[in-house]
């Protein structure tokens, strides 16, 4: 069985509250930072399931980026703005078919994707190119604003250090 196989079958068999447990505390805070470290992201979003939704179980801005949200004089974040969002499992959206599927997902121009319904949220908050990646109970989704140095052409899970992220998503915190 391919590992992405055995992350989505756990997936599937953890309870929401079983998921919740464990995506909780200092783990998940350093995984998602992590994630931005390694890739260039300038924020990450950890979606877990919640009954029959993914919901935002924590997420993360670099510095720089509230840097520039500060300098602009822009309140809040697209991280923030997502918290709202409940993302039905069976969606046709990134969140739910990467959640379904296992299968990573990347889109290379927010502004151009059909099936993003934070797609106008991400464009008022200058996101240019999201990666949405399976992982344990949920979704690790990275993004990238039109103002970063880091360039994605592809998917940059290449850059990231799963097995670590994988524990980290996996731990009790």
């Amino acid at each position: 069985k391919s590992s992405r196989a055995a992350v989505l079958e756990a997936t599937r068999h953890s309870t929401p509250s079983q998921a919740k447990r464990r995506l909780t505390g200092e783990a998940l805070a350093a995984a998602l930072k992590m994630a931005c470290d390694w890739t260039g992201a300038s924020y990450a979003i950890f979606w877990n399931r919640a009954l029959d939704d993914l919901v935002v179980a924590d997420d993360y801005v670099t510095p720089a980026r509230k840097a520039a949200f500060a300098a602009k004089g822009t309140q809040g974040s697209f991280t923030e703005a997502s918290e709202i969002f409940k993302l039905p499992v069976g969606g046709i959206g990134p969140v739910a078919t990467v959640y379904r599927t296992g299968e990573p997902v990347f889109i290379v121009d927010v502004a151009a994707s059909a099936q993003l319904i934070r797609q106008d949220i991400a464009k008022e908050y200058g996101i240019a190119s999201m990666a949405f990646i399976p992982c344990a109970n949920g979704v690790l989704e990275i993004g990238k604003s039109h103002d970063s140095e880091t360039v994605w052409s592809s998917l940059p899970i290449e850059r990231l250090p799963l097995d670590e992220l994988q524990e980290a998503f996996s731990s009790k915190g």
